[in-house]
């Protein structure tokens, strides 16, 4: 009987982790702005479930830090500056595709005010990222 629960405890781990997106490397990502859509490359690293890496945009790179569980992706984008604030990407990925809404997090005290009033404005925005052909990827330059 033991040997049977040891089994059945190998398998189910080995089923989990393979259900584990692989998403290494770099995307293109796309997403809506209020005033239209914005890009931008992202270099992941993935160590088990734990993602680091850097969002490229406008020539201005920023950490990112997250996770993916499953096909569950999540990830955090810091923009520093005179009014800091973070942006929360979250998504499903399906293969060298991924689908999600982003919003930003922390803006009323840091004071980055986006509306025209003064008004603070937080919707969730839809995004979109493709991994390139391998012959396209291309190393981010890294400015901060």
């Amino acid at each position: 009987m033991r040997t049977i629960y040891f089994s059945f405890l190998v398998l189910s781990t080995c089923l989990m982790a393979s259900d584990q997106a692989n998403v290494a490397g770099t995307w293109q990502v796309s997403w809506q702005v209020r005033l239209g859509t914005a890009h931008a490359t992202v270099q992941l690293t993935q160590d088990g479930s734990k993602l680091s890496g850097t969002f490229l945009e406008m020539g201005v790179s920023s950490n990112l830090s997250g996770s993916i569980q499953g096909k569950r992706i999540i990830f955090d984008v810091q923009f520093p500056g005179p009014r800091p604030f973070t942006i929360e990407f979250t998504g499903t990925v399906d293969g060298d595709k991924i689908t999600g809404a982003s919003q930003a997090k922390g803006v009323e005290g840091a004071g980055a005010y986006l509306g025209h009033g003064g008004e603070v404005v937080q919707p969730d925005h839809p995004w979109t990222a493709s991994r390139p052909p391998p012959e396209r990827q291309v190393e981010p330059a890294h400015k901060n």
